[in-house]
């Protein structure tokens, strides 16, 4: 069961997201934070798997938002949910420790891992 913190401030529309997680049985809700400074102290006082965010709630410079939050705990997972464009983006932290130059090498060869483009949802499909 993936536990998961939600930073968001729009509390009806994420009550909603909260039942909706509830529901599939498949996460558990660990806490719910409107602002930054709380919400990075419940990732290293919970240890959520994800930490699914409002995208208006990164800021201006939300790249380095993201980045503080990914920098909380190892494997975390940030999936930024931007009501206004109806899209998530996906981002995740991964940690390799490279020997060779041949590590190097074959990270670099990889194809990038599944869901780190963004998905658009339009009229119940997916784009």
């Amino acid at each position: 069961m993936k536990r998961v913190l939600i930073f968001a401030n729009h509390s009806v529309f994420w009550c909603g997201v909260q039942r909706l997680l509830i529901n599939a049985g498949e996460c558990e809700l660990v806490a719910w934070e409107a602002n930054l400074d709380g919400a990075l102290e419940c990732i290293r006082a919970l240890r959520p798997d994800v930490v699914l965010v409002e995208k208006s709630r990164l800021g201006p410079d939300f790249r380095a938002t993201v980045m503080r939050i990914l920098d909380e705990g190892h494997g975390l997972q940030v999936v930024a949910l931007s009501l206004e464009e109806s899209t998530i983006r996906i981002y995740r932290e991964e940690r390799r420790v490279i020997a060779e130059a041949e590590d190097l090498v074959r990270v670099l060869a990889q194809p990038p891992a599944p869901g780190t483009d963004s998905i658009s949802f339009h009229g119940g499909r997916t784009h």
